[in-house]
Formats: C-alpha cells, structure tokens, sequence
C-alpha cells in the first residue's frame, strides 16, 4: 500500500515468532492521523503481537516500521514514547501502592522534565481532570482500592496526559462499566479530532460499529482486510472474522464457509425443543426445526413454502395476525391462539421476533408453543376446586332441608288420616307429591356430595353397558333413537359399585336423549388404552344432537346447570352427579363437540 504522507504509522511486511511458533506472518498495517483504526480477529491471530511491534516491546525478525514518514528501530520502549505512542494493555501496570493523582501525574515526569510537585497538588490535577468529564472516582483513592473499570479509566487518562500521538488499547473496553465507556468514547473522539490515532484491538463486532472510523482484519498472523467500518456490516464482519479462507479463494468458496458457519447456527436452532421456524421477507419458509417438522407432519419438500401454505386456509386468521406482526418490525407475542392442525385444533402460545442486520430486518423467528395440555389440566383444576366448593354447600343444603322436610311431611300424614274432606285430602297429596320431589332433589345432593366409595366388586363394563342398552330399546325406539354399541374391553375389569356406574351411563344417554327430541343416533364404544404406563378403559357415549356450544362446553358438568332451556324438569344435575362418582373412583369425564356434528362424553376409569 503506498499512499506516502498520509500515515502516522506504518508497518510493513511484519515477520515474528515466539520460538518455533510464527506470530506474524507477513503483517502490514496502516494508521492514519486523526482516526481510531479497530484491529480485530480471532484468539491467536496475532493482534497483541503487531501491537507490541508498535510500542517497541518485542523486535520483528524482519519487515520496516515508519513513524510519520521516518523509518524506526524500536528496540526498546523509550523509543516509542519518544514518539508519542502509548498503551493500554490487557493486562493492569498501575502501581498499586500510589494514589490516582500521583498515577495521572507520574505519567507526566518525562514531559516535565522532572519537576516534582507535592502530592496535593497532583490530586487536585486530577480531580479537576475528572470533574471536567463527570468522573466519580476520588484520586485520593489508592489504586488498590478500585474496581477494574476504575483502573481502566485511570490508565486511559494517565496515558492521555502527555503528548501522544498513537494511543493502543488491547482489549480493555471490555473491562469498562456502562457509565465509563461512554465517557471514554466520548474522549476518544474529541482527541481524535484533534489528531490522535487510537489502535483499538477487540473482538467485540459492537465496539467497532460504534467507536471504529477504520478496522483491519487479522488472519493467521497477517492483515486480510482494511476498510472503512461503513462499508462492511456486522454480517459481512463476522464473515471474514471466524470464517477460513485466504485471498487465493474465490468469492463462492468464501461463501460455502460462511454458509458452513450459518449451517451450525442451523443446527442449533433444528434442535431446540420448541416449534420454530425461520421466514423471509417475502413470508417463505427459510428454516423450521426438527421439532416443528414432526409436529405439523410436514413434508420435505416443506422449504421455501410460503406461510400461507403452512398454516393453511382453516387458519386465516392467526395469517393475518402474523402478517401484522412480521410487517411492524418488532417483537409480539400473542396468547391463546386457535389453530387448526393434523393433531386437531390446538391452543398456541405464538411469539414473533425480526432478525436484524444492523437496523435492517432480514427475516423472522416465529415460535410456536402447544398450550392444549396446560389449558386442559387447567379447567379440570378450576371444575375440580368449584365442585368441591359446591359439593360441602350442597352437603349442608342438604341436611338442613331434610330436617324440616321430615317433620312438614309428618304434619301431612297426620292431617290425611283427621281430616275426611276430599278437597283438603286432594290438596294434602300434591303437597306430598311435591314434597317427595324435593326429597328426590335433595338425596342428588347427597349423592353429589359424597366422596365415600361405597361397596365395590370387579366389573365388566362391557357387559353391563350391554344390560343397559338392552333396557333403553324400547324408550328409543319411542323417541325415534337408535342406539349402537361396538365393545371393546370384554377381558377389561373395573372396579366400581354397580348401581352408581349404573347411573353415570344412565345420565349420560339420558343428557342425550333429550338433545335429540327429533331421534337420531346414539354411538357407545369402549376401548382399553394406556395413560403413561397404567391401563384404562375408556367409554365414549357420541350423539346426533346439535352439540354444545363451546363456551358452555367447560360448565356442563357444574351442579344446576343445563343447555336445555325451557326445559323446567332438568335441573341440572345429571352430568354433575355422573361427574362426581367418575371422579370418586379416580377417573376423568369429558366432552367436546363432533367435527361432524353432535357431542361425545367421554368416560376414562382405571382397569385391573
């Protein structure tokens, strides 16, 4: 590179080793006046060692350095302050038995040719120093006393305070608080435009975006890239940073490296245990994970789909969400979500965030979190938790109506046998039929409530689904219904008391019965399955009925509470009840609405 009188520093064709061990390799590296020139690149490229070529701690083994167009021997240290370079190194010089003050003025000594003054004095010096640019550290303080960001501030300063020309900081912003970084930056740039060059070596890619003018690239102990810090983006950056290649290579080979480095990113995110995927600009499909793949049961030629072929028309509507959310450029997250899937209709959690190349987006992460389970085990919780409320309250109705139920009833039968008016003795019988209607109200609150486990016996389901469908056939025929019944768990046993299983099914094909007053079909099957590892036998009683709305889906089984309005003989009990003695015997009960129509109760009870 020959651009003479240009350069405050130059170094060229720069060869050293430490032993048998290369160093540098053939290194050239310019500096200008006035700007702070960012030397970056791996561990062991040998960044530390151009810099100690600089300052004239170690000696080249061949290769020319030129300081302000005079070509130098910087055999020793002296030389090179001598010519106004300074460092910061990686590793703290301060003497650690001085003040702060005496460190900033010590560094002043050549410059002053030896004049000492008091140290007082020198504290002051640096008070007033650090006042100036809104400092907080005491230079009374020993230098033992601080913190490295503390010393690293010190160190820049004290360099700062005599005549330098070239000022080398080797991977010590790192060390810097918030606070005192910009302060630091903000010093920087003002000797910089005063003149000051500043060879700043990090590996950080933010530091030379937002400090650098300048940045070279080092490579297996030679510089591969100068330019401008505008012209190469963090992308680009990193690329020639932590990517293999060597001038000799062509752009494509260079790219097939950069690609191999995207490839093991690719690889962690395809591993994650989340459902992920990756999309363009243009709402392409650029990456989905291997968890995704499975879970939507995607095909491999899934790449390069767009994403409304992902989600497909039943979910045209979280299309548009996401759209809006791709397009604002920022990171969402949205709650609750429907989509319609292989697996059915799920509830999703969904966050979206932009990938960013500096300020601009290049794609989007979109992740996908499956909910249903939570949502499912959450209702059952909050059915469980109001049953049990409702249950101690229906327990104590219970009890202090039947007290004055039993002695209403016994005035009425002393009244019928003293009383021979026919009209008094007709009224006196409604008053007894009505009395036994909330009698039979609340023995179901009774038997709502009640957690004992009554007398149990080994039972074959199918069997006694059997015996019940045999003694409905004839009141479904009336009301037009018709029932079928496919068995399977006739080696199946549970253990349950007869007459309460009895009236779980009972409930249920009544509940069904009177959501077809029209008749249609009553579908019962059983079917032996495993949870985890213990076996269950699982009923599943489907109508033809108009089926439940769904927000009324979670409530069907809460005490007085029916779909049937109008209907004043159904109190609302029957699911319930049925719920209650499923749950009694360590089972679940619940329903959901047919894609086809109708509604399914589904029964599932531990089997021996």
């Amino acid at each position: 590179m020959s651009n003479s009188g240009t350069w405050l520093v130059e170094l060229r064709n720069i060869y050293h080793s430490y032993g048998s061990v290369p160093s540098l390799n053939g290194a050239s590296l310019y500096i200008k006046k006035g700007e702070i020139h960012a030397l970056v690149g791996e561990h062991g490229a040998g960044k530390s060692s151009l810099a100690s070529i600089i300052t004239g701690d170690i000696i080249p083994a061949s290769g020319h350095i030129i300081f302000d167009n005079q070509p130098i021997h910087m055999h020793q240290s002296q030389n090179s302050l001598r010519h106004g370079v300074k460092a910061v190194y990686q590793k703290v010089l301060l003497n650690r038995n001085f003040t702060v003050g005496e460190c900033i003025y010590f560094a002043n000594r050549i410059v002053n040719h030896g004049i000492w003054i008091n140290r007082k004095k020198m504290e002051q010096v640096a008070s007033n120093l650090f006042m100036h640019y809104g400092i907080r550290i005491d230079s009374k303080s020993q230098i033992s006393s601080l913190n490295i960001s503390e010393l690293t501030v010190v160190e820049i300063f004290r360099c700062l305070q005599t005549e330098t020309n070239l000022l080398i900081i080797d991977e010590r912003l790192d060390y810097l608080s918030t606070e005192h970084y910009h302060i630091i930056v903000k010093l920087l740039r003002e000797r910089v435009s005063q003149g000051l060059a500043v060879l700043l070596i990090t590996h950080k890619i933010e530091d030379i975006h937002d400090v650098a003018n300048r940045v070279s690239i080092m490579k297996s102990g030679k510089i591969v890239v100068t330019d401008d810090v505008r012209n190469i983006d963090k992308f680009s950056l990193l690329r020639l940073t932590y990517t293999q290649f060597n001038r000799s290579q062509d752009i494509d080979e260079e790219f097939r490296n950069f690609n191999n480095l995207l490839k093991y990113n690719e690889a962690i995110l395809r591993f994650l245990p989340v459902n992920l995927l990756v999309t363009d600009l243009q709402e392409k499909i650029a990456l989905v994970n291997n968890s995704c793949a499975e879970y939507f049961n995607l095909r491999d030629d899934y790449f390069h789909i767009s994403l409304s072929e992902f989600l497909g028309s039943s979910n045209s509507d979280v299309l548009d969400m996401l759209r809006e959310a791709l397009h604002s450029g920022e990171e969402r997250t949205y709650y609750r979500v429907k989509m319609i899937t292989p697996q059915g209709e799920l509830i999703t959690n969904i966050k979206t965030m932009p990938i960013r190349d500096m300020n601009m987006v290049i794609g989007n992460i979109i992740i996908i979190e499956d909910i249903s389970e939570f949502e499912k085990l959450q209702d059952k919780l909050i059915l469980s938790e109001k049953l049990a409320s409702i249950g101690l309250l229906a327990a104590g109705v219970a009890h202090e109506i039947n007290n004055p139920l039993e002695i209403i009833y016994n005035y009425l039968v002393f009244l019928k046998y003293n009383i021979a008016d026919d009209n008094l003795l007709k009224i006196i019988d409604t008053i007894q039929g009505e009395m036994t209607a909330i009698s039979d109200i609340v023995s179901n609150l009774v038997t709502f409530s009640s957690k004992s486990i009554t007398e149990l016996e080994l039972l074959n389901i199918d069997s006694i689904l059997k015996e019940i469908i045999d003694l409905l056939k004839f009141s479904a025929m009336q009301k037009k219904i018709k029932l079928n019944f496919l068995a399977g768990t006739e080696q199946s046993r549970v253990r349950l008391n007869r007459n309460e299983f009895k009236q779980v099914i009972l409930n249920v094909i009544k509940n069904s019965f009177e959501a077809m007053p029209e008749g249609g079909n009553i579908n019962i099957s059983t079917l032996l399955i495993k949870i985890g590892t213990a076996p269950f036998v699982r009923i599943v009683v489907s109508d033809t009925g108009p089926g439940i709305p769904d927000y009324q889906l979670k409530n069907i089984f809460l005490p007085f509470y029916s779909t049937k309005k109008g209907q004043e003989s159904n109190l609302g009990l029957g699911l319930s009840i049925s719920y209650s003695i499923v749950q009694k015997f360590q089972g679940t009960m619940s329903a959901y609405n047919n894609p086809e129509g109708g509604c399914s109760i589904i029964i599932e009870l531990p089997a021996i």
